[in-house]
């Protein structure tokens, strides 16, 4: 395949990932299996690559915006525009702090009157750093066992000073869903954030726990694996499908189901 091919088939690819996300808005994860089903590379190095340049796509596309000036835009031009900004091949006048930091005006300035200028960029810079973290899910397994598993496979990884089941990825030699201990359900990606949220719960065992929006079951898991499968959670979810998905997945993660129980609601009326 010519140079001029490949990178029209990446200028297509960058082009219909940017259309999930901003006309259809799905995630990027989403996007990504639906755009790639059965087209992009089935080799998992480069398929990694793939998705890694998306997501910095995506990343840079209020930014994109702002250097081209265009409200039209199209999706592929930017993808174009995006490609010689990163080559080198287009010089770039000094940018506006919300461009600069490729967030839309009004949330920008939201966060800084909320946490100050300081503060405020700070956490903005953050969220556009990717950062991976599995849990290890104590359910299946002891968490030193899961740790000695994944450094066996290479993994380079940092425990987190504030909960010690959640581990900082630093460096995988395989994408983290095929690393062992996560394919045998000993481990699981979850983000940190996303723990903080049940800790600050403090759920103890025997509570009665409502989850108003319980799909795909991360927290859910995550409060039964604190409370050692003792805790008693009503699950709400607006899609049928996801509760299907939720309780398989909790399922494989050892959770006791009998104390979980699935309704179908948008959280604010039962069906």
């Amino acid at each position: 395949m010519t140079s001029n091919k490949k990178v029209k088939k990446i200028i297509d690819l960058l082009g219909n990932i940017a259309y999930e996300v901003i006309r259809r808005k799905v995630s990027i994860d989403v996007a990504f299996k639906r755009v790639c089903k059965g087209r992009c590379a089935s080799n998992l190095n480069k398929r990694e690559y793939l998705y890694n340049l998306c997501r910095d796509f995506i990343s840079d596309y209020i930014k994109l915006k702002c250097i081209s000036g265009d409200r039209d835009v199209s999706f592929r031009s930017l993808a174009r525009l995006w490609l010689k900004v990163k080559e080198g091949k287009i010089k770039i006048n000094k940018l506006s702090e919300w461009c600069e930091l490729s967030f839309n005006e009004w949330f920008y300035k939201r966060i800084i009157d909320l946490l100050g200028e300081d503060e405020g960029v700070n956490l903005l810079r953050s969220l556009n750093k990717r950062i991976w973290w599995i849990r290890i899910n104590t359910l299946k397994a002891d968490e030193d066992k899961v740790v000695k598993e994944l450094e066996r496979e290479g993994v380079e990884l940092v425990k987190d000073k504030n909960y010690s089941y959640m581990l900082r990825i630093i460096k995988s030699p395989k994408p983290i869903r095929l690393l062992k201990p996560v394919k045998e359900f000993k481990a699981v990606p979850q983000d940190k954030a996303s723990a903080a949220v049940v800790e600050a719960l403090n759920p103890e065992p025997n509570d009665y726990i409502v989850d108003l929006a319980a799909a795909p079951g991360m927290k859910t898991s995550l409060i039964m694996m604190i409370t050692e499968n003792k805790a008693k959670i009503i699950a709400v979810d607006i899609s049928l499908k996801r509760l299907l998905m939720m309780k398989g997945l909790l399922k494989k993660l050892g959770v006791d189901l009998s104390r979980v129980h699935p309704v179908l609601s948008d959280g604010v009326v039962f069906k």
